[in-house]
Parts: structure tokens; C-alpha cells; sequence
């Protein structure tokens, strides 16, 4: 599995959580099938769904399920949360779901070409609700200026959140993001 690259940009995410012998296991033995290397000439370039932070993988698994002509790519850094996707697109036999373990930051700077995604979901980011730690959330002006770059024309970004706070943040951001792109 890949590393994080090191930078001084403030990340969105802290590492944590157990990783179970089980998940361990999904890992080293299901990554080389469903898991995507990123190096230096990688490149994601066209159609493609990409799914930021899918945690448990919950969601991302149902939509693949559901909707097998899309192919969708998973971006999550939290190790557990890999493997437990990872035992459950084998268990269920879904081939149109890869996985990256990074910063999804880094990921769209290096490896997605501009103009190639169909859709971003973002589904419950860390809300970071102390005032001091906001500075960490995922969904800023720079972060959403990357991403307009690199979906295809008529894509979507779709995001949910279930803090009110910080969807009062966001929505300022996403309508001056639609205003430039048209």
C-alpha cells in the first residue's frame, strides 16, 4: 500500500483506529486485485467516480452494487477501514471498485487527469467542530477550485453533512465554485 507524501499543507484527517487480524489479512492478500499503486506516471483519466473518505464503505459498496456499468475509485488513508472494503468487494464480486490508501489532496494533484471524473462524492467529512481545529477541514476554496478542475464538464460533486455549521461554511463555497464554472 502506498505512503502519504509529506508537505507542510494542514491535513484534514488524523490517523487512527485498530486494524483487526481480519483486515489485515483483506489487505495482504485482496490489495494487488482491488487496490491502485499511485506512482509517478499513474493516471486517472476518464469516467470515473470517485469516492473521498469512504470510511466503513458502506456507501460506496451499496452504489457499486447497484450500479455496475459505473466504475468507481475509493480514497480513503484509515488502513481499517480498507480492509474491512476490500473483504466485502470479494465477498459480493463487484469489479468495478478500486481502491487508493492516501491523501485524497495528493491524489487529485498527481493522479487524476483534469476534466475525468464523472462524480466526487464526499459523504459526512470530518466535521471538525472545535473552532481552533476548523482550519483541518477538508472542504475549502482550494479544495474546491482542485476538484472543479478535475471533473469532467457536467460532472457532479455530491457531499453530505450532518453538521449544520459546516454546511453553512460550505454551500458559500460550492455556489461560487458553480458561478465560475459556468
Amino acid at each position: 500500500m502506498t505512503h502519504m507524501q509529506h508537505d507542510n499543507r494542514i491535513k484534514s484527517f488524523v490517523r487512527r483506529g485498530r486494524v483487526t487480524t481480519a483486515q489485515k489479512r483483506a489487505i495482504e492478500t485482496l490489495w494487488q486485485q482491488h487496490g491502485l499503486e499511485l506512482s509517478a506516471g499513474f493516471i486517472i483519466e476518464s469516467n470515473v467516480i470517485l469516492d473521498i473518505g469512504f470510511g466503513d464503505g458502506a456507501a460506496l459498496l451499496q452504489l457499486a452494487q447497484d450500479n455496475p456499468h459505473n466504475n468507481y475509485v475509493g480514497v480513503e488513508v484509515h488502513r481499517a477501514g480498507i480492509g474491512r472494503v476490500l473483504a466485502k468487494i470479494t465477498e459480493l464480486e463487484l469489479s468495478n471498485v478500486k481502491l487508493i490508501h492516501s491523501d485524497v489532496f495528493d491524489v487529485l494533484q498527481n493522479n487524476v487527469a483534469d476534466a475525468s471524473l464523472k462524480c466526487v462524492q464526499i459523504f459526512f467529512p470530518d466535521p471538525w467542530p472545535k473552532r481552533k481545529h476548523q482550519k483541518r477541514r477538508l472542504i475549502n476554496q482550494q479544495f474546491i477550485d482542485l476538484i472543479a478542475r478535475k471533473l469532467m464538464p457536467q460532472g457532479t460533486l455530491h457531499m453530505a453533512t450532518d453538521w449544520c455549521d459546516y454546511a453553512e461554511k460550505v454551500m458559500p463555497l460550492l455556489s461560487g465554485s458553480a458561478k465560475d464554472a459556468n
